[in-house]
């Protein structure tokens, strides 16, 4: 758990401890949420999306399923910028 002073309030931390235990390389796992403070521990892993809000009209996983395909070939995914993905597959 974490404090956070700007909103007062807790937040869990997600960790991939188990994810790595089980086998798998950090190196070629990604995480995908619209909360990044929760993943202080694993930043190199995380590609930020929108909240999704019911919108019909909402791009955001067919914009994401194109990222992802540009990011299959590379062995380490933690050392990519992934702060622009959209910008990357033209979703801005």
């Amino acid at each position: 758990m974490r404090f956070d002073p700007e909103y007062h309030e807790q937040y869990k931390l997600k960790q991939l401890k188990k994810v790595r235990r089980r086998g798998y390389n950090l190196e070629r796992v990604i995480v995908v949420d619209d909360t990044p403070k929760k993943h202080e521990q694993n930043y190199g892993n995380l590609i930020q999306v929108r909240e999704y809000k019911s919108n019909p009209e909402d791009v955001e996983l067919p914009c994401l399923e194109r990222y992802l395909t540009l990011l299959e070939p590379i062995a380490n995914v933690r050392v990519v910028e992934k702060r622009w993905w959209r910008n990357e597959v033209g979703c801005s």
